[in-house]
Formats: structure tokens, C-alpha cells, sequence
């Protein structure tokens, strides 16, 4: 008898509880988190689209990679388009350890301007993907967009970060980016402070970058040190000359002449560029002379940045050609000295009345 009561509490034990969790009372997937599922197991998903407008569909559909490619359009179509309404699945897809859906997280984060998305995606920007942290960086932008004070917040929060020790943003060029993208004031003193550090090139680059987009004139004395500095990286001295001609100082003009004829041919090529967009007198006669430089980049950016000064199309239809500087430099030294000859009898008819 006690085993018979034994039995039958334990079977009522098992009814009450198929009785509380039935499969009809479990929440069903959503449409997104059934796509995700299909996307990792290399699934195609066929009931999510009519077979009229399957455009991409081609052969069996047997193949693994198609179908999580197909799979993966889907998702971003319906992620894309469901905006803010799928939030809490972006947030899911930033957590997820598999790159192509949290790359797809990143893209949707950025395009829906969820501000509660910022916390997860900063936390990307230290994983070991860099595609990952790319994305990530860029939704981050595309957040902070959206208002002043959005931005401002991202920026305190990786502020704090940099305290903790976890990420280190102004030693990171995607934070540095972030930055210069949202236009943060108060990053300034951050940013100029790695023009001071020694053999930190690419922090160095960034920064670079950084203060020429957000139009920081107090920058230019130190940039101008930079350029003069044959100790530095040339690819720094290089993103100094365009830097320099962004911000256009008048000080920096015969900086920029004397860089033209530097020994390093990067830098000759920066300076040469950086006259495309700052007019000085006195670069003319150097730039006719760098038409005949050894580097036919330095030689071509030359003569484009003379058209830019005088407006003289002289041999511009030398530069216009395809073959003339491709990617391979060719040999052209006759075709460059009677370029040079050009511009130099030009010069030597209008210079005095050139202003």
C-alpha cells in the first residue's frame, strides 16, 4: 500500500507539472532569433520569403555556405527594417560568439540610434576581431549623432574605461576615431598630448588625423615642430603636410616649401599634396622643380598642385592620361622634362605679375 501511494504522489507530481510548462504555454522563438538559429546551423530559410521573389536562390540550396548566406540577408533585412522594435535581439547578437551575426548586431545597433546599445558596444571595442571593433566603432558614431549629449555620454563612459585600465581610448586609433567623428572638445588636451610621445606612430597618425578634422588651431605650432622633425616616422611628417594645409596657417606656408625638397620622398609627396589646397607664392618654383622628381607620385602631385595655384591647365592633359601614373611608375623622364620646360617658361613670363 505504501508503495501505491508512493507511486501515485509521484505521478500526480509529474501531471501538475506537465500541466504547468506545455509546449503551447512556452513564449515561441521570434521570427529573428529563428532566422539567428537557421543562420548557425546553415539553414535556408524558405518560409520567410515567397519563391517568386527569392532572387538570390539558385541551385538546390543544398549548399551550407549559400544557405547561411542567403540566411544572413534575411536576417539583416528584417533587422534593418524592424528598427527599434528589435532591440533586444540586437543586444542578443552583440553577445553572441560567432563574428558575421555580431558584425550584424553592430549594423543594426548603429541604424537604430539606441542609446541603451552604447554599454554592449563599447565592450566590443576590445574584442580580438577587428572587424568587430570597426563596427562597433562605427555604431557607436551613429549613435552619438543623433545628439550632443549622447556623445557626450559615450565619451565620459570611455573616459571612465581609460581609469579602470580596460581600454585605453586615446591609445587605440577606433577610440580616437570615435572621438574625432563625434567631435568631442573636450578629448583636445587627450589628443595633442600623443604628439609628444616617441616611437608611437600609429596613435601618433590618429591623432593627426584628429586635429585636423576638428579644426584645432592651437595644434599647428606642434605640427609645424613635427614636420621639421627628420627624426620622425616620414608617413607622421607625410599626415603633418596635409594636416597643416586642412588647418591653413600662414606660418606653415614656407614650412611646406622646404618640405617639398626633402630628402624623404613621403614627405616630398605630403608637402607636394598639401599645395592642392593651401595657395603660396613662393611653392610655385618648387614645384616646378619637383615635376622632375625621382618619385613620379611627387611628380604628379606637382603638377596637379600648380594647376591649383595658377589655374593654368599647362600639362594637365599629361596627368589626365590612365597609363601616365598608375599604380606601376613608368619611365618617363623626356615627357617630365618637357612638362618642366612648359611651366618653367611660364613662369618666367608671368612671375611678375603673378599675385
Amino acid at each position: 500500500m505504501k508503495r501505491l501511494k508512493l507511486i501515485s504522489v509521484l505521478l500526480c507530481f509529474a501531471c501538475f507539472g506537465c500541466a504547468t510548462v506545455t509546449p503551447a504555454d512556452r513564449k515561441p522563438p521570434s521570427d529573428l532569433e529563428t532566422l539567428a538559429a537557421m543562420y548557425r546551423e546553415g539553414r535556408a530559410p524558405r518560409g520567410f520569403v515567397s519563391e517568386d521573389h527569392d532572387v538570390l536562390r539558385w541551385g538546390d540550396g543544398t549548399d551550407e555556405r549559400y544557405n547561411r548566406f542567403h540566411t544572413y540577408i534575411i536576417l539583416k533585412k528584417k533587422l534593418l527594417n524592424d528598427g527599434r522594435r528589435a532591440v533586444p535581439f540586437i543586444r542578443k547578437l552583440l553577445g553572441v560568439r560567432q563574428d558575421q551575426l555580431c558584425i550584424l548586431g553592430c549594423i543594426a545597433a548603429g541604424r537604430t540610434g539606441d542609446t541603451s546599445l552604447a554599454d554592449p558596444l563599447i565592450a566590443l571595442l576590445t574584442d580580438k576581431n577587428e572587424d568587430i571593433q570597426a563596427h562597433a566603432s562605427y555604431a557607436l558614431i551613429e549613435i552619438g549623432k543623433r545628439s550632443q549629449k549622447t556623445a557626450q555620454a559615450i565619451f565620459e563612459k570611455l573616459r571612465a574605461l581609460e581609469k579602470r585600465g580596460s581600454y585605453k581610448y586615446r591609445e587605440n586609433r577606433r577610440g580616437i576615431y570615435i572621438v574625432r567623428k563625434l567631435n568631442i572638445k573636450e578629448a583636445i588636451p587627450d589628443i595633442m598630448s600623443l604628439l609628444s610621445r616617441e616611437h608611437w606612430v600609429v596613435p601618433k597618425l590618429s591623432a593627426v588625423n584628429a586635429l585636423a578634422e576638428m579644426r584645432v588651431k592651437e595644434a599647428v605650432p606642434k605640427l609645424i615642430t613635427l614636420l621639421r622633425d627628420k627624426a620622425q616616422d616620414p608617413t607622421v611628417r607625410f599626415r603633418c603636410a596635409i594636416a597643416l594645409a586642412e588647418l591653413g596657417p600662414a606660418q606653415a606656408k614656407l614650412d611646406l616649401v622646404v618640405a617639398v625638397e626633402d630628402a624623404d620622398a613621403v614627405v616630398r609627396w605630403g608637402a607636394a599634396m598639401a599645395f592642392k589646397k593651401n595657395k603660396a607664392r613662393e611653392s610655385i618654383p618648387v614645384l616646378i622643380e619637383a615635376i622632375t622628381d625621382k618619385s613620379q607620385k611627387v611628380s604628379a602631385e606637382a603638377i596637379r598642385a600648380l594647376y591649383f595655384q595658377t589655374g593654368q591647365k599647362l600639362t594637365h592633359d599629361f596627368i589626365e592620361r590612365p597609363y601616365a601614373f598608375g599604380e606601376k611608375e613608368q619611365k618617363l623622364p623626356d615627357e617630365l622634362k618637357k612638362a618642366q620646360k612648359t611651366w618653367r617658361d611660364w613662369w618666367d613670363k608671368n612671375k611678375h605679375n603673378f599675385k
